[in-house]
């Protein structure tokens, strides 16, 4: 931390203060997730492995196991995809649930 507060100008202590409020954790967490999202749809069915692998399941001269692994692998990382949209989609409606529940209070 003493190093990424040097490179931004301020001070190790107002550094850590500042990772422990809720802007800051929601605002890394936002990045963090828009960071993985890209990564996730860099991995999406056009994506050259997915070829690859579609192409062992294809391919005539392909043990029976290959081909079976490599459709297990594409349905794998479609279902994790799936998975992980329903799980960012959860997190919004949990912030905008909290979000209401501070202004209802106010």
């Amino acid at each position: 931390m003493e190093k990424a507060a040097t490179s931004i100008g301020i001070y190790t202590v107002t550094a850590s203060r500042t990772w422990k409020t809720a802007e800051f954790k929601a605002g890394y967490r936002k990045a963090r997730g828009e960071a993985y999202s890209q990564t996730v749809a860099r991995l999406q069915p056009s994506g050259a492995a997915v070829s690859t692998r579609l192409k062992v399941r294809v391919g005539k001269t392909t043990p029976p196991a290959s081909r079976r692994r490599a459709v297990d692998c594409v349905q794998d990382r479609a279902a994790k995809s799936m998975e992980l949209e329903d799980i960012e989609d959860l997190a919004a409606l949990e912030r905008a649930a909290d979000r209401s529940k501070s202004e209802n209070w106010v």
